[in-house]
């Protein structure tokens, strides 16, 4: 909706008065009002007739993409064992965030990756391939790149995107990128990431995107690290 090039200001009256613009009438006790395309809007006043009605929307009842709703397969998952890294050395402590909580968070970055994957990363090129396995390890990558052979993952994260690559949420991307090209037998991953409050100066969104070429030496190394901290509860 545009704004008008002429703005009709009515200066504090401290009574209702009839205002008009083009068909659109209402009665506001308001102190400034200004006209938007035919609509007449209160500046720092009140409509007194208004009737708002507020209520909560469950976002983790929305359902984004089919994968939402496939079930995990049963076992050891790439990203439970760098959540276990995360607690281990400190990084991702304990928080309050209940389960439907982390479920909000989580449809952020559905949204994210559903308006990425049609946008910018649609079939045939590039392919949902689901869960893919190696030594007993599962892994669920985002996308795979069938032209670049690449890993695409598709992010959101609060943390500021100033100095990122020297944080421990970056280190967690890699260990999951390099996890799932090692599984894929590819060198190259892609990292799409949405900074929600960008570099909190001011806290404006950012989108960034981490191109990744890794050596063969880089994977393997990986990999046997991220074997080495499976959690023992997870070990049958």
């Amino acid at each position: 909706m545009g704004v008008k090039a002429s703005i009709t200001w009515y200066q504090p009256a401290g009574t209702e008065k009839e205002h008009s613009d083009g068909g659109a009438k209402g009665f506001f006790y308001a102190p400034t009002l200004y006209f938007l395309d035919g609509y007449s809007v209160p500046a720092g006043g009140k409509e007194d007739n208004l009737k708002l009605t507020e209520k909560d929307i469950d976002l983790s009842t929305l359902v984004i993409s089919e994968e939402q709703n496939v079930k995990r397969t049963p076992g050891i998952h790439v990203s439970a064992i760098i959540r276990h890294i995360g607690l281990a050395i400190g990084t991702n402590k304990g928080n309050n965030f209940t389960e439907d909580d982390l479920n909000n968070f989580a449809i952020v970055g559905r949204l994210w990756e559903r308006v990425l994957a049609d946008l910018l990363f649609p079939p045939p090129r590039y392919e949902r391939v689901g869960e893919v396995e190696k030594d007993g390890i599962i892994g669920s990558p985002d996308c795979v790149d069938t032209e670049n052979w690449s890993d695409v993952e598709m992010k959101v994260t609060w943390v500021s995107s100033k100095g990122f690559t020297e944080r421990q949420k970056f280190r967690d991307y890699l260990y999951q990128a390099k996890a799932y090209c090692y599984i894929l037998k590819m060198v190259r991953a892609r990292l799409v990431v949405l900074h929600i409050c960008g570099g909190y100066a001011p806290p404006v969104p950012v989108a960034k995107e981490y191109d990744l070429l890794f050596t063969p030496a880089e994977l393997v190394e990986n990999w046997r690290m991220l074997k080495a901290n499976v959690p023992k509860e997870m070990i049958q």
